[in-house]
C-alpha cells in the first residue's frame, strides 16, 4: 500500500492535517492505535467520571474513510514507509510520498518506579477511576502541572464522599510554575479548599508500590500513586533516526519540515519547535499543515507560520478554576470556569474552521 500523505497519530495535531487533506481530495491516510482520538485536555474528567465517557473522545473511523487503526512500530524514513501492527496483530508496511508525524507525547518517567499509575489516555483513566472506586483510603499526584493540579482537583472533588486523602506533589517551588504567581496561589487555595493536600519544594526520587521518596531522603505513603509530572515525545521519533532535542522531538524548519527528511513533516508533541507541549499549538500546526501541504510539496511559497500561545485555564474541581491569557491577564472565578467549559468544545470547531 502506498499512500501520497500518511499521517501517523489521530491527536490535536494529527487530526486538523487529516480533516483539511479531506477537504481537498488529496489521496491521504490517517493512522492511529485506537479507533478514537483521547481528548488529553479533558482526561481530569474522565478519570473521575465526571463526564459521560465519550464526551471524552472523538471517533476516528467515523469522521474520515480513509482511516487504518493500527500501532506505528517503526518510521524508515530512509526507505519512505513505516510499519504498523493492526488489532489483530498482523504487521503492515506503508510506503508513502510524503509523511506526517503526530504521534504526541509519552510520559517521562525518569527515576526508579513500580506500580505507578499514569494519566496518559482514555483506557488509562477509566483503570484510574476503577482503583479509586476500590476502597482506596489515599492518593498521591505527582506533579504540579497542568494535568496534575486538575486531576488531584477532580480527585478532590470526590475525597468527601468516597474517603479518600489527596496529596499532590511538586519539585518547583509552587504548583503551575509555568503561569503568574497570582494564579499558582489561587490554584493552591482551590485545591485545599477540596481537602488536597499541597507539597511543594520537594524533589520525587522514586515511587515503588505507592512509596514517594523524596530527594532529601523523606517519604510519604498512599494506596495508589499517579503520574503527571514529565512528558516527552514519542519515542520512535528518535528511533528512527531524526535528530531531536531534549525532548525527543524531531528538529524541523519554520514550516515544520524535517531538518533531516525533506518529505517528512512533524507537529505537535513531536515538533521540535522550542514551543511548550501544549494542545493549543499542536492544533496551530496541524491546521497549518493540513492547509498548506499540498502547496509545500509543490513548491510554492507559503507565509512562514506564527504558531502562538494563547494561555492555560486549569480547573480545579467543578467550581474554581484560574486562567492565564498570554503572559500577564489572569483571573478565576465563574468566568474562568466557564472559559475552561468553552476550550473543551472549541476543539471540535477548530478541526473544520
Amino acid at each position: 500500500m502506498k499512500k501520497r500523505f500518511v499521517i501517523l497519530g489521530g491527536g490535536y495535531a494529527g487530526v486538523p492535517v487529516a480533516y483539511r487533506l479531506m477537504q481537498q481530495g488529496e489521496d491521504f491516510l490517517i493512522i492511529n492505535n485506537r479507533r478514537y482520538q483521547t481528548l488529553t485536555a479533558l482526561l481530569p474528567d474522565l478519570v473521575t467520571g465526571n463526564i459521560k465517557d465519550e464526551d471524552g473522545i472523538l471517533w476516528l473511523n467515523t469522521l474520515f474513510d480513509k482511516f487504518l487503526c493500527a500501532t506505528v512500530e517503526a518510521i524508515i524514513p530512509k526507505e519512505n514507509r513505516v510499519l504498523v501492527r493492526d488489532p489483530q496483530g498482523v504487521q503492515h508496511s506503508i510506503e508513502y510520498e510524503y509523511c506526517v508525524i503526530a504521534l504526541g507525547w509519552e510520559p517521562n518517567i525518569f527515576l526508579p518506579q513500580k506500580g505507578l499509575f499514569c494519566v496518559r489516555d482514555y483506557p488509562s483513566a477509566l483503570e484510574i477511576r476503577k482503583r479509586l472506586f476500590d476502597h482506596l483510603k489515599s492518593v498521591i499526584v505527582c506533579g504540579g502541572g497542568f494535568v496534575g493540579v486538575e486531576t488531584a482537583g477532580q480527585i478532590g472533588r470526590l475525597s468527601s464522599h468516597i474517603g479518600l486523602e489527596v496529596t499532590l506533589v511538586e519539585a518547583a517551588p509552587e504548583i503551575l510554575p509555568t503561569l503568574p504567581e497570582d494564579a499558582q496561589k489561587e490554584a493552591r487555595r482551590a485545591l485545599q479548599s477540596l481537602g488536597v493536600e499541597v507539597i511543594t519544594g520537594r524533589a520525587v526520587k522514586s515511587v515503588v508500590d505507592g512509596v514517594v521518596l523524596f530527594e532529601n531522603g523523606e517519604t510519604i505513603r498512599a494506596d495508589m500513586a499517579i503520574w503527571a509530572m514529565g512528558v516527552r515525545a514519542s519515542r520512535l521519533v528518535e528511533e528512527a533516526g531524526f535528530s531531536v532535542d531534549r525532548l525527543g522531538r524531531a528538529l524541523v524548519d519554520q514550516y515544520l519540515r524535517s531538518v533531516d527528511f525533506e518529505n517528512v513533516f512533524v507537529a505537535g508533541d513531536c515538533a521540535g519547535t522550542g514551543q511548550q507541549m501544549l494542545g493549543q499549538i499542536a492544533v496551530q500546526q496541524g491546521k497549518f499543515l493540513g492547509t498548506n501541504l499540498p502547496r509545500l510539496v509543490r513548491g510554492e511559497k507559503v507565509k512562514v507560520p506564527e504558531f502562538q500561545y494563547k494561555g492555560l485555564t486549569v480547573k480545579v474541581g467543578d467550581k474554581a478554576a484560574v486562567a492565564a491569557i498570554g503572559e500577564t491577564i489572569t483571573f478565576s472565578g465563574l468566568l474562568a470556569v466557564w472559559l475552561k467549559k468553552m476550550i473543551g468544545k472549541k476543539y471540535f470547531l477548530d478541526i473544520r474552521l
